[in-house]
């Protein structure tokens, strides 16, 4: 992180390591608080733990889902400026932004009188469900969002074994190396000369 050609001032490089040390702790719960066939929302990006460009009128919240598998997602509305939802074929990488494979607002949800609502998708590859509450104004109501699958809903997930305990640590070393290695090279997009099709480039 020293040696990164946009680090000019100790300033930068202080604001550089805590950025690590909250992508250390989003790590180790993306790895740690997870079940691939009991999902449930996580929290990887918020205020403490950002990942690439800053966006403080917003929360994240995602998981996992894994292709021909039904899944759920429930809520109640709060009273937040937005509230979008989005499926990506995968994951952020430093030579790779994943394809979306759905996006969609509140507008298109049906919504009952009382707040509540019902999203039901099924997959049909590996890749990351995250939804996006955006504030503006703090003061508003935050919603409700939870997340199930239909094949495993009301099961309880096996038991902790070593084997998954070193797993999870492998995984979360892996995307914490994945995730420096991305947003390193991010700033990139913004001072190549050649500007034609930016890695980056949402599409």
């Amino acid at each position: 992180m020293e040696a990164a050609p946009h680090i000019e001032t100790e300033a930068d490089l202080l604001e550089g390591l805590q950025y690590l040390a909250g992508c250390v702790a989003s790590c180790m719960h993306l790895a740690f608080d997870y079940e691939r066939d009991h999902p449930f929302l996580q929290s990887g990006t918020g205020p403490f733990t950002k990942m690439g460009l800053d966006n403080p009128d917003t929360l994240y919240f995602g998981t996992r889902v894994q292709p021909d598998r039904d899944y759920v997602v429930t809520g109640r509305r709060g009273t937040t400026t937005d509230l979008s939802f989005q499926v990506l074929g995968g994951e952020y990488t430093d030579d790779n932004v994943p394809a979306s494979q759905i996006a969609f607002d509140d507008r298109e949800l049906d919504i009952a009188p009382d707040g509540t609502f019902h999203w039901q998708l099924r997959p049909t590859s590996p890749g990351q469900l995250v939804i996006r509450e955006v504030y503006g104004d703090w003061s508003q109501q935050r919603g409700t969002l939870a997340v199930s699958r239909l094949d495993t809903a009301g099961t309880a997930p096996p038991p902790l074994s070593r084997q998954t305990i070193e797993k999870r640590y492998a995984t979360a070393g892996k995307q914490l190396v994945n995730r420096v290695k991305t947003w390193l090279q991010f700033p990139s997009g913004f001072t190549s000369t050649s500007r034609s099709t930016p890695w980056w480039r949402l599409g």
